[in-house]
């Protein structure tokens, strides 16, 4: 077994993490979300939505919770209702899920599969987005009635701040490092003692069913636990010659669909129910797990068909 793969594996994710987040940290503090202003208010008319709702989906890019609070208080103030949130929700996915890639999955995916196995989980994982933003248009279109609505909400300007991005960088790359570092210990010894092979032989029947392969069981379970993590082992088993880069992304978008089934409640829920009134929390994390389920089978087939 060759340690120096490891090795080049830890120093690629540590330094491909601090640059990832810091660089995001630093575009995001000079305003580079604010660009979108001007182009959203004229694509949030496809849904039939209220153009001025492109402030908080840029606030969004940011803080999530401070966006929907202020559609939680247009909501309150009855100047929407509730399929209007649910669209909105579906609509905006790719501009609130823009940082969450920028820093966490582009650089992690990049240190674990490898430039460019690194893009194509990284594309589908975007494109995963625009899929919630294609139904958020197709339900706007049967159900919205074009309306204006006036925010006062202001975006605030930022200051760039390196001491601020460097220390939130150090943090999140110690934060992974500890993390890899576990993943790598873990798969050096299941590879030494065999354990996927194992895996292969009992579950090659439940494997065939869901049709995937039965050595990707781990990254599957792994995303329930850490997604994270299931990205480091993912990234490790290709490495290793124990999986086809497919079958592990395939296993990381079915730990997607069974982490959604099983957790969206205590996941998205608390998020959503802390915002809003208990009846459109529950709407909209319903809405979340229907989005994963047509979103999966989708993905799955794009990689299957390549």
């Amino acid at each position: 077994m060759d340690l120096t793969i490891y090795i080049n594996s830890f120093i690629i994710i540590i330094l491909t993490v601090f640059i990832g987040v810091f660089i995001a940290d630093i575009l995001f503090s000079i305003g580079f979300h604010k660009k979108l202003l001007k182009p959203l208010k004229l694509i949030l008319k496809i849904p039939k939505l209220p153009s001025e709702l492109s402030i908080p989906m840029v606030i969004g890019i940011i803080d999530s919770r401070a966006e929907h609070a202020i559609i939680s208080s247009l909501v309150r103030e009855n100047k929407l209702n509730h399929k209007e949130v649910i669209v909105y929700t579906l609509f905006s996915m790719p501009f609130s899920g823009l940082r969450l890639i920028i820093e966490y999955v582009l650089p992690i995916s990049i240190a674990a599969f490898g430039i460019s196995i690194g893009l194509i989980y990284i594309g589908l994982s975007f494109f995963a987005l625009i899929i919630s933003m294609i139904m958020g248009i197709i339900l706007g279109r049967i159900f919205l009635k074009n309306k204006e609505i006036i925010i006062k909400e202001e975006i605030k300007n930022s200051k760039i701040n390196l001491k601020k991005s460097l220390i939130k960088s150090i943090k999140i790359t110690k934060d992974i490092g500890i993390k890899y570092f576990i993943v790598l210990i873990i798969v050096i010894l299941l590879v030494y003692f065999g354990v996927f092979n194992y895996l292969e032989n009992i579950s090659k029947i439940i494997a065939e069913f869901f049709i995937f392969n039965a050595k990707a069981l781990p990254i599957t379970i792994t995303y329930i636990i850490n997604y994270q993590a299931s990205l480091l082992i993912a990234g490790e088993l290709i490495r290793e010659g124990i999986l086809f880069w497919k079958d592990a992304i395939i296993a990381l978008f079915i730990g997607r669909l069974v982490y959604s089934l099983l957790f969206e409640f205590l996941h998205s829920f608390p998020f959503y129910v802390a915002i809003y009134d208990l009846k459109l929390a529950i709407k909209l994390t319903i809405t979340i797990m229907i989005y994963t389920i047509i979103s999966t089978p989708i993905l799955i087939f794009i990689l299957m068909s390549e």
